[in-house]
């Protein structure tokens, strides 16, 4: 998800869909034909290496990877951190973060390795990447940068490292037999689906025009495709808006939907836009993968869709957010729920009074509320940008999936707790549970 609020659609990207089939011919040059088997002799056991173990759902899939049976060594690949804190120590606070099992770390199946994917050899050395070759029979690629003001040529070092990553593939002595990669897309790689009230089937998608609009799904759809010109076993997950786990809420604010939530309670109101909510707790959405990934049958190049079966609606989202935020003291009383038409003036208003420097500040901070209406099924389809997405192919490989229970209160009491607990949102009044005579809400 994005580190900073997003520009408005028409700034976010001028990419054509000429650039991205360059882009997609670029990086496949010089894949020889090589069709994936259409059938397998499934491993005894998984030997798998794992990108982006120190992100959000990275953690997850490396706690779940670790304490699954059939798994019995996780190669875990991170570029090196940008501040100089090890690896282990990361990987730390993700397991702080989000409640997971410090003493997982412990595991003799963990292997930390760090490089860079766009280097040759994976920016490993020579032994490490021979080891890589003669031992990876699951390759899972979750490593990404997400940022929606980028466009794609700012990702193509990401591209250039996933063509690096998709060849280690296709070299290693586990290919012809019994080798699956698994890349975790998302649903913004399909943000220009222009086929109002039809959803976003699960085969691949051969127009390019199919991604414009931003960067960073432009760029989730090339690898997409190189992917699929591979003609490695591979699965292609397009993954929809994902929230905090139940656990302990964990939710990055540098995301959308808490900064929305901030942003409203500044104006005293929150816009309804009359939606559906199919957002997935980022544990539920490992799990779903995994069930993919380690799944009994795994043949051909697959595409599958990721998002809750069970959407919510967007109103009781809203309640559950006012009692949230009452109940911990945020808000004397709940937000008020006004249409989306009236309340985006209200949030200029806002931002009016409280000094925004420049019109471009407060226009990107108007974008804030509109992209957030991009992470739901709306249902006026006047306002819909993202499509619903058919799920029929995962929801028959993953029980998870299937049974998802839709979110509650409990979540978003959850969520809101983290907030406060790390000053992201700020107590007006004692929580509701301690002042005298209170009653929770909870």
């Amino acid at each position: 998800m994005p580190s900073e609020p997003p520009r408005s659609p028409a700034q976010i990207s001028n990419t054509s869909g000429d650039a991205v089939a360059q882009a997609i011919a670029k990086y496949s040059a010089g894949l020889p034909a090589l069709v994936a088997p259409t059938t397998e002799s499934r491993p005894s056991r998984f030997i798998v290496l794992l990108t982006g173990s120190t992100g959000n759902v990275g953690a997850h899939l490396l706690a779940f990877l670790l304490t699954h049976p059939q798994v019995a060594r996780v190669y875990a690949y991170n570029r090196p951190s940008s501040s100089n804190a090890c690896i282990l120590d990361r990987q730390n606070l993700q397991c702080t973060a989000h409640g997971l099992d410090h003493g997982l770390l412990s595991s003799k199946k963990l292997v930390f390795l760090e490089g860079n994917l766009h280097a040759a050899q994976l920016g490993l050395q020579r032994h490490e990447y021979d080891e890589l070759l003669a031992q990876v029979n699951l390759v899972i690629h979750n490593a990404w940068h997400a940022n929606f003001t980028l466009s794609l040529p700012d990702y193509e070092p990401l591209i250039a490292g996933s063509r690096n990553l998709i060849d280690f593939a296709r070299a290693s002595r586990q290919c012809s037999d019994s080798l699956r990669f698994v890349f975790v897309s998302s649903i913004v790689s399909v943000y220009s689906w222009k086929h109002p009230g039809i959803p976003v089937p699960e085969v691949p998608l051969s127009d390019p025009a199919v991604a414009l609009g931003m960067g960073y799904g432009e760029s989730k759809y090339v690898v997409e495709r190189i992917l699929l010109n591979s003609g490695l076993r591979s699965s292609t997950i397009r993954v929809a808006q994902l929230v905090g786990g139940r656990r302990t809420g964990c939710w990055d604010t540098s995301e959308l939907i808490p900064n929305l939530i901030r942003t409203s309670i500044a104006v005293g109101a929150i816009g309804n836009p009359n939606a559906l909510i199919p957002w997935v707790t980022v544990p539920d959405a490992a799990r779903v993968i995994l069930d993919d990934a380690l799944a009994e049958s795994f043949t051909g190049a697959n595409v599958y869709n990721l998002e809750h079966p069970r959407p919510v609606s967007f109103s009781a989202l809203v309640d559950y957010f006012n009692d949230a935020l009452v109940h911990q003291g945020i808000l004397l009383s709940p937000l008020s729920v006004v249409p989306t038409r009236d309340w985006i003036p209200m949030l200029q208003k806002t931002i009016t009074r409280a000094g925004v420097p420049t019109p471009e500040s407060a226009s990107k901070t108007t974008a804030l509320f509109v992209w957030g209406l991009r992470s739901t099924r709306i249902e006026n389809p006047r306002l819909a940008d993202l499509p619903a997405l058919q799920m029929d192919k995962l929801l028959s490989r993953s029980v998870t999936l299937a049974k998802l229970i839709p979110l509650e209160a409990e979540d978003v009491a959850r969520w809101v707790e983290y907030w406060v607990g790390i000053g992201f949102l700020e107590r007006c009044s004692l929580p509701s549970h301690q002042q005298a005579g209170g009653r929770s809400k909870l």
